[in-house]
């Protein structure tokens, strides 16, 4: 039986959850085994991690850049070794539009040069890479459609416009607060609801805010009748894989996103939702969703048949098992 284990700085990591969530029932089928490990902070704990890799036929680090002495070894215990990344981690997080130092970027170039193969969540990501193209895949994150089912078409006397996401991206919702005020105050059966681990607030505005559960995630969801996804335009951003405009269409919602990166190609413009590129662009569309029931119920469809067409996990997620079949059979 082939081995192959992750190595991830948190197993709760979106990219661990969604990214390899169907892959050990599908390696399992194929006489295969897949663990993730949370690397350890603990210096002991952590290199008793490392010297177990030996026992597996294939690693992958999942995000995870790690300093050159542990990369090293890590390349040296490893029969094949993958790197799967899908965000701009060469690049500063925060502020945007800060490049990493340079350390940091260098460690990422240097787990690039190690690994057998990379694995990007856009074509972007693999851009950034300047690893030969047969060295790299693009797999975008893929939707357990299992998991994430239609909203009931239910009338409903308010329209929610929702947004869901980590606290880190939350400051783009922020960017957009005063816009949406404008919004609710003109639109008296609107209501805005995040789901997060952070609270948004603005001055004189009623907003729902509910703490993120994997329990109560599909619910809130389908609560949504217009999902968002507002961004800037930078390094860090262009980065993303949209991955919470393929959740609402998952489940039946249409999305108002801005046009940066991977969800221009995510989102068919006045088909699936829209891509506002302005303020008055975004209180036109977001106008014209909440006046038509209609038009949110047959963008949504559209959506959910964009995710069935082309980013459903029983799509992308063999795509890693012939990866690992080829890196295997060398």
């Amino acid at each position: 039986m082939k081995k192959i284990a992750a190595l991830c700085n948190r197993l709760d990591n979106p990219s661990i959850v969604h990214r390899f969530g169907q892959l050990a029932p599908l390696l399992e089928s194929q006489g295969a085994s897949f663990e993730a490990f949370a690397v350890p902070k603990e210096f002991a704990c952590r290199w008793s991690l490392f010297r177990r890799l030996v026992e597996y036929d294939l690693v992958i680090i999942s995000r995870k850049l790690f300093y050159w002495l542990e990369l090293s070894y890590i390349r040296r215990v490893s029969r094949r070794l993958v790197f799967d990344f899908d965000d701009a981690i060469m690049y500063a997080e925060r502020p945007c539009s800060r490049l990493l130092p340079s350390g940091r970027a260098r460690l990422f170039h240097r787990t690039v040069r190690q690994v057998d193969h990379v694995v990007c969540g856009n074509e972007y990501l693999r851009r950034q890479t300047a690893k030969a193209r047969e060295a790299t895949t693009v797999i975008e994150t893929p939707v357990d459609l299992k998991r994430y089912q239609l909203r009931p078409d239910l009338p409903s006397g308010k329209v929610v416009i929702g947004w869901i996401g980590s606290a880190s991206s939350s400051r783009y919702l922020q960017a957009k607060l005063p816009l949406l005020d404008q919004i609710l105050r003109r639109y008296e059966n609107v209501s805005l609801k995040v789901v997060s681990d952070k609270a948004v607030s603005y001055p004189g505005m009623d907003i729902t805010n509910k703490s993120w559960s994997e329990r109560d995630e599909l619910a809130d969801l389908q609560s949504f009748d217009i999902g968002l996804m507002p961004l800037p335009d930078d390094e860090w951003t262009r980065g993303k894989c949209g991955f919470k405009i393929l959740q609402y269409f998952a489940v039946g919602t249409p999305a108002v996103a801005s046009p940066v990166g991977i969800n221009s190609q995510i989102v068919q413009d006045s088909v699936s939702g829209f891509l506002p590129s302005s303020d008055q662009q975004w209180l036109e569309c977001l106008g014209r969703l909440i006046q038509n029931r209609d038009l949110r119920r047959s963008m949504g469809l559209s959506g959910r048949r964009r995710v069935e067409q082309r980013y459903s996990s029983e799509l992308l997620t063999p795509k890693y098992l012939e990866i690992f079949e080829r890196l295997l059979e060398k």
